[in-house]
């Protein structure tokens, strides 16, 4: 794994960056409205997209790579041309803020989440609300989406993970999921495991047919982590701060880089597994070869 590009061009903080199917293009989403699209190869801003007010929170590209969608604090989902970088259209969903956003092409359907609603489905053929669950407690949200079994994870501040299907049913229940919070959830293996990590910095595998999980590696650090699963499945990224690492579902560290930063928010890796992109309170998006 090696450091390829680090990205400037952020004035404050940078929440998500995410690639492109292709992986040609990255999307960053910062502070106080900053939504960007860059070249990978080059490092050079494609795009400098101009219409949220507030902290951008959540950023999808559709399969095609055609249309980026975002999220923010503002409350506003907007939907933008890729190519043209011109806005399509817009919607406020909460004036509370959006929190986080995911998207099911084949359904026509994006899933965001907000202080009021824990989930809210958005209709892409018309870009108009179809449902909204209201949320049982503060501080959750939706922190990750299953295409493959159509579920939807529900996590925050407290111990627990609830399962909730595309029409907004609870489905199913982690109890005592992780000790204070959960900062980070993963499905894979088609939604039959996932990986969690919490804020107390342990990460766990688990079979949700059964609930049971083991424990991978405790980090022993209550801070701030993101979590993401490379396509082979069998590695798993971890962002805290100062450092990000390249790990075995084993729980053998394969990578460490070292890192000025301490909030390091998002990590996300391209669709063919070549690469790592992270965003960091430093203002950098910084991208790794593997």
């Amino acid at each position: 794994m090696k450091l390829f590009r680090t990205i400037m061009g952020h004035s404050s903080h940078v929440n998500k960056a995410v690639f492109s199917p292709d992986g040609a293009l990255v999307s960053s989403a910062g502070f106080s409205g900053e939504l960007c699209v860059w070249d990978v190869r080059s490092g050079e801003l494609v795009h400098d997209l101009k219409g949220h007010e507030q902290s951008v929170n959540g950023i999808v590209f559709n399969e095609e790579g055609t249309v980026l969608y975002s999220a923010a604090k503002d409350g506003y989902v907007i939907e933008w041309d890729v190519q043209s970088g011109e806005q399509l259209r817009s919607i406020q969903v909460d004036k509370k803020g959006v929190s986080s956003l995911f998207i099911d092409e084949l359904q026509g359907k994006l899933f965001y989440s907000t202080p009021k609603f824990m989930v809210g489905v958005l209709l892409l053929k018309d870009f108009t609300i179809c449902l909204e669950k209201k949320a049982t407690s503060k501080n959750i949200n939706l922190l990750h989406y299953c295409s493959q079994i159509n579920l939807l994870a529900i996590g925050g501040l407290g111990e627990e993970v609830t399962f909730l299907s595309t029409a907004g049913e609870e489905v199913d229940y982690l109890h005592s999921a992780h000790e204070m919070a959960v900062m980070g959830f993963k499905f894979f293996d088609k939604g039959k495991r996932a990986l969690s990590v919490g804020y107390n910095g342990e990460v766990y595998e688990w079979d949700l047919t059964s609930h049971n999980r083991s424990e991978i590696v405790n980090l022993s650090q209550k801070a701030y982590y993101s979590l993401a699963v490379h396509p082979d499945e069998r590695h798993f990224a971890i962002s805290l701060p100062y450092a990000v690492k390249l790990m075995t579902r084993e729980g053998e560290e394969r990578f460490h880089f070292d890192l000025k930063s301490k909030g390091n928010y998002a990590l996300n890796f391209s669709r063919d597994g070549q690469a790592l992109a992270l965003a960091s309170a430093d203002k950098r998006i910084r991208i790794w070869t593997l």
